[in-house]
């Protein structure tokens, strides 16, 4: 008798290490992804606690909800899922109880707000029920539940392997949380250097500009020339151009990229709303078309190659005196980034 029953105790020790390694696997390969953990500690609890049924609950401040399931079906299932506020018995785990052990759920006699609850005993078939909080620094994350379809008390040893589990789920409910606030973090300082990396390219695209300009007085061509190549491969465009304006015609002073020599037969062209370069004269602002085949008014919505267009004026004094246009072959709006160095070119003509 006595062998037998240290054959047992071994079984179970070793069961239950077993089972609180694999937990702990799955915490460590699960990558802040809480559902496998959440059904592991269930499915592990559910055979080692001998319980027929097991849920996972977390609570948000306002709400509880069952975040994974063992065991339910129809409409037990359907009532566990449904998120609800404390109620009497949750109310005793927010106010610091241990656990919630009720032997015969049938013959407890629930408070007045809990009008529900015999509706899911019975709809379910439980007898027994265990409920052990989950909490980090005493504040109440959840709980996690066992029931039994036979009344009777759970041992000391089924309660403190469900407070174990709970435990585990704690864990994981932490290193999820750590791991949201590192990659956010990450996420921040990602941002931060491709900013400062956008404004290093911007200060020595301006540099070369200025270069340019000091090592070719009274002859804006090279300048002009520079201005769109540089703007072309900072914005990441298939083309840019910059035209002058005229009495009330736009001359073509450098283009790169996409545009081929027939563009230049388009000059000198009308100061109009239905080009790029005439909108942002017209506005003395930037103006931006996103996706050009959506304009009907854009004189060259069907020439191929071109998606996306932006263009800023030049400006003397508010008056404007010309304009830069960038294009590229996909659509959408280019970024504050880009506009913010077109800006600068635009004061460097």
């Amino acid at each position: 008798m006595e062998n037998a029953r240290l054959l047992t105790e071994q079984r179970e020790a070793l069961e239950q290490q077993t089972a609180t390694a694999e937990v702990m696997r799955v915490i460590n390969t699960s990558l802040g992804d809480l559902t496998p953990v959440f059904d592991t500690i269930l499915e592990k609890a559910r055979r080692i606690c001998n319980i027929d049924i097991g849920s996972l609950a977390i609570y948000d401040g306002e709400f509880f909800r069952a975040v994974a399931t063992h065991g339910y079906e129809g409409e037990a299932e359907i009532m566990a899922r449904t998120p609800y506020r404390p109620l009497a018995t949750q109310r005793e785990l927010l106010q610091g109880a241990r656990l919630i052990h009720i032997p015969d759920l049938q013959a407890h006699t629930f408070e007045s707000d809990e009008t529900t609850i015999p509706a899911f005993v019975q709809a379910s078939g439980f007898r027994a029920g265990l409920m052990i909080p989950l909490r980090k620094d005493g504040a109440l994350l959840g709980f996690l539940t066992g029931y039994r379809k036979v009344a009777g008390p759970f041992s000391d040893k089924q309660i403190t392997l469900l407070e174990n589990f709970a435990a585990q789920a704690v864990i994981a409910m932490e290193n999820a949380r750590l791991l949201r606030e590192l990659q956010q973090r990450t996420e921040e300082l990602a941002k931060r250097n491709s900013e400062y990396g956008e404004r290093i390219e911007q200060q020595a695209a301006t540099i070369d500009v200025l270069k340019v300009m000091s090592s070719s007085p009274g002859d804006a061509q090279p300048v002009f020339r520079l201005i769109v190549e540089r703007a072309r491969a900072f914005c990441e465009a298939d083309g840019a151009s910059l035209a002058l304006l005229s009495d009330d015609m736009l001359d073509l002073q450098a283009y790169a990229g996409f545009f081929h020599r027939d563009y230049e037969a388009d000059f000198p062209r009308r100061v109009s709303s239905n080009t790029m370069f005439g909108r942002a004269v017209l506005a003395c602002d930037v103006v931006q078309m996103p996706d050009v085949s959506l304009d009907p008014n854009y004189y060259s919505r069907g020439r191929p190659g071109q998606r996306a267009i932006i263009a800023l004026p030049l400006l003397r004094a508010g008056i404007p005196i010309g304009a830069i246009a960038i294009g590229r072959s996909r659509p959408g709006e280019f970024s504050s980034a880009e506009v913010e160095l077109l800006r600068t070119f635009a004061d460097r003509r």
